[in-house]
């Protein structure tokens, strides 16, 4: 799943992290119950308009920023859910 997919994005990292997290614990526990096993988590790194320039390869160091940050983030979702 993209992260975007599975949760929105809020006003800012900190608020869009808090969200993210809410469901990554409600998806956490449906894998408890369920003994469904995630097979990855990726970033959405081209929906939102901040990454029209690209995220990565966009000269704006703050857009780049978020980007390292979304990517932290879900690699720390992956390493939560067992993907």
């Amino acid at each position: 799943f993209h992260d975007r997919d599975v949760a929105p994005e809020g006003a800012n990292l900190k608020e869009t992290n808090e969200i993210l997290d809410e469901v990554v614990d409600h998806m956490a526990e449906l894998q408890r119950r369920t003994g469904i096993k995630l097979l990855w988590a990726t970033q959405n790194l081209f929906g939102h308009p901040r990454y029209m320039n690209g995220a990565f390869t966009n000269p704006d160091v703050e857009v780049f920023a978020h980007a390292a940050a979304q990517v932290k983030k879900v690699l720390d979702v992956n390493h939560k859910l067992g993907g």
